[in-house]
């Protein structure tokens, strides 16, 4: 279905009225909306067909409508480019005040002072990790064939620390084509941070292309072995969102993962490039028990330097105009900082 601007209007007013409320939108309300300038029976029409391709859901034909996956994302598309000026300016000179004031008093502690700033800007779970170099990298590759159909891969990292892979393939693999391989994917992979390898997409053949896997699962397994120094924040806000009142088994499992560092691994493995904001939206996850969320994530720093991440976990219903307008100030103000302290 290719979505008219009419469609588009009353998804949107859908989408921002259950953001708003949390209750399913009734046709008539939209068509009460005065710039719509519709019937009902038009407005129905619309509803009926955008939960036909999967925008609404309703839990029967005269129930009020409730925004699918897809509509969050249609909507946030549609937001554009949100930026911090979203946010009135008087806000925004409290928040780089008190993120100033805690440097200047002690610099170890302005990473509690932006998780608490942030959880209070948006009424969501707040997660900031502290900047440091640590992006992994590799230094070398080296592919030996070891029999006709066998390849053992050797990936060297800083500090002599040798991990190695044994590759089995059905046919015979020529000795030149092992070479060409090396040589691209040491232009891939070495001196490039993993965060650098999942921005890029490769044209890879057969070969290359188990290669490729297999030093990309080497060095995110690397990867997960560096500790993180993060803060935590604003978890008594998803206590009290009616999404998740009598739900504490889907809570505890949050808890869960956030105790055994799997949600932090989560936002480091999505995180986008420095100065940028990613959102991913429930069953957008990979993980299906992050489903019920919707997550937004900014990279402050220094480019391949010293960076870090500002991160938001919310119901799906999140207020996303606002949430992504804060977390994009709070990555410029701490990138400002980085670039100061550094």
């Amino acid at each position: 279905m290719v979505l008219q601007s009419r469609d588009i209007d009353v998804l949107q007013y859908i989408v921002e009225d259950y953001i708003l409320n949390g209750l399913p939108v009734p046709s008539k309300k939209i068509a009460e909306f005065p710039e719509m300038q519709v019937s009902s029976a038009t407005i129905r029409n619309v509803v009926s067909e955008l939960e036909m391709n999967g925008y609404v859901t309703r839990p029967h034909s005269s129930a009020g409508s409730i925004p699918a996956r897809k509509a969050y994302r249609l909507y946030v598309e549609a937001l554009g480019s949100v930026n911090e000026m979203m946010l009135s300016s008087k806000l925004r000179k409290k928040v780089r005040q008190q993120l100033l004031e805690s440097v200047s008093n002690d610099i170890n502690t302005w990473g509690s002072t932006a998780v608490n700033v942030l959880s209070n800007l948006v009424g969501s779970l707040a997660i900031v990790t502290a900047p440091q170099s640590f992006q992994l990298y590799i230094k070398q590759i080296h592919v030996l064939k070891i029999q006709n159909n066998t390849l053992l891969l050797i990936i060297v990292f800083p500090g002599a620390v040798i991990k190695q892979r044994i590759l089995y393939y059905s046919n015979n693999i020529d000795q030149s084509l092992i070479d060409e391989s090396i040589t691209y994917l040491s232009h891939i992979f070495v001196n490039k941070s993993l965060h650098q390898i999942k921005e890029t997409d490769f044209p890879l053949d057969i070969v290359k292309k188990r290669l490729f896997k297999s030093v990309l699962f080497v060095l995110e397994e690397q990867q997960k072995k560096i500790q993180f120094d993060y803060r935590l924040d604003g978890l008594r806000n998803l206590l009290i969102q009616p999404e998740f009142v009598n739900r504490n088994g889907l809570l505890h499992s949050l808890v869960h993962d956030i105790e055994q560092g799997e949600l932090l691994q989560l936002i480091m493995s999505l995180m986008p490039q420095v100065g940028t904001v990613r959102v991913v939206i429930g069953d957008e996850h990979p993980d299906s028990k992050m489903r019920p969320f919707s997550l937004i994530i900014g990279c402050y720093g220094i480019s391949n330097n010293m960076i870090g991440s500002v991160a938001i976990v919310d119901s799906v219903r999140m207020q996303y105009l606002k949430a992504i307008a804060s977390v994009k100030l709070m990555v410029n103000i701490m990138t400002d900082i980085t670039r100061m302290v550094a």
